[in-house]
């Protein structure tokens, strides 16, 4: 992992963190989101469902779980010899594993 993606998978956590800080500390928290988010068409809708079900900390945890999996997922595939999955896990990596790179380069 290079160094921006440390740092971004410390601000993920670091967010559902305060997050979840903020829904115990603040009982109209949910609710107001509960609110903003009913208010809006069918997506969402089902939006506010799961932060019904789980909080709005639960839903973005559940989020970056199926993200990481995702990755996993085709980081898997890739492996295996079979070009799309790599180019696809590529690109969705690139942004911060370039960056981390180039950053890596100019100040070693």
């Amino acid at each position: 992992m290079t160094k921006f993606e440390i740092i971004d998978a410390v601000s993920d956590g670091a967010a559902i963190t305060a997050i979840l800080v903020l829904e115990t500390t603040d009982p109209q928290f949910t609710d107001r989101l509960l609110f903003a988010w009913s208010q809006a068409g069918w997506a969402p809708q089902q939006v506010a469902l799961g932060i019904k079900a789980m909080n709005l900390s639960g839903c973005m945890a559940v989020s970056l779980v199926g993200a990481i999996f995702a990755q996993w997922v085709a980081a898997s595939i890739s492996s295996s010899g079979q070009k799309l999955p790599a180019i696809a896990f590529g690109a969705d990596m690139a942004g911060l594993d370039a960056m981390g790179k180039e950053v890596g380069l100019k100040t070693n």
